[in-house]
Order: structure tokens, then C-alpha cells, then sequence
């Protein structure tokens, strides 16, 4: 995940492209090496590795997206973040002064100031705790059997 990630940082129009489809060339298969490899021993199936990598790849690629586009917004509209959200100022007022918002009223002003390193990192520690979660799973209803163990 984090390789992916720095690859997206490097390569900013990366994460736009379409890979439902993918072009498979060497790097690409070396990559997914890499990533099966990670996977070796785990217990999965060979469809819950792919699945896996999947679901990592998909949550880099989304999370990439989102920072680039924090990154280019204030080129993209003309407004900066700070000129953004004192727009928005009225309009946030309004609505929690109705009552409908309790939750959202009462967050911390640095709720959302998470940078997209930050993001990323607690999103990848979600998803590898989830994952390592079936990995042990899968290891009990085998009785422990696997061919080799993960990396840690």
C-alpha cells in the first residue's frame, strides 16, 4: 500500500486512470509478485489474495485522488481553503443553529485536519487490522497449516 502510494505521489495522474482493465507489463507483474508474496502463507485463498490487493489498491488509488485533489483545488476553482470554507461559513451556521446536527455541532474544530499522509496512514491501518483479522481466521479453521509465514 504505502509503495503504491508513493508511486501516486510521484505520478499524480495515475491514480485517474481507469484500471479496471490494466496493462500487464513487467513492472506491473513484478508489482503484483511483490504483493502475492506479502500474502504467502496467510491461509487465503488465492481468490481472497486478489481480493485483498484489490481492496488495498482501490483504497490507495481513492485515497490518492482525494489529496491530489486537495492539492489542486485552490488552482482549480481560484479560491483558496481558507476563502472556500469562510464561504461556507454562513451556511455551516445555519444549519447547526436548527438543532438537526448534534453530532457534527459538537465535533472538535481540527476534525477535519487530517492531512492526506494522515488519511492514508489511518486507512491502511484499518484495512491491514481488518485483513490480518481473516488471515487469523483462516489460519484457525485450517489449524495453523500454512506453507510459510508472512512477512511482519
Amino acid at each position: 500500500g504505502r509503495s503504491i502510494w508513493l508511486l501516486y505521489l510521484r505520478h499524480p495522474w495515475l491514480p485517474f486512470v481507469d484500471q479496471s482493465r490494466p496493462l500487464l507489463g513487467p513492472n506491473s507483474l513484478d508489482g503484483f509478485e511483490v504483493a502475492l508474496r506479502s500474502l504467502d502463507g496467510s491461509g487465503l485463498t488465492d481468490q481472497q489474495k486478489v481480493n485483498a490487493i484489490g481492496v488495498i489498491e482501490a483504497f490507495v488509488s481513492s485515497a490518492a485522488r482525494l489529496h491530489h485533489n486537495a492539492v489542486t483545488a485552490e488552482q482549480r476553482t481560484g479560491l483558496s481553503t481558507e476563502e472556500f470554507w469562510e464561504a461556507q461559513g454562513p451556511v455551516i451556521g445555519k444549519a447547526m443553529s436548527t438543532g438537526r446536527y448534534p453530532l457534527i455541532a459538537t465535533l472538535d474544530e481540527d476534525a477535519f485536519a487530517s492531512t492526506g499522509e494522515e488519511f492514508f496512514e489511518f486507512g491502511l491501518l484499518c484495512l491491514l487490522d481488518g485483513l490480518g483479522v481473516l488471515v487469523d481466521r483462516r489460519r484457525r479453521q485450517d489449524g495453523g497449516g500454512s506453507r510459510s509465514e508472512p512477512p511482519s
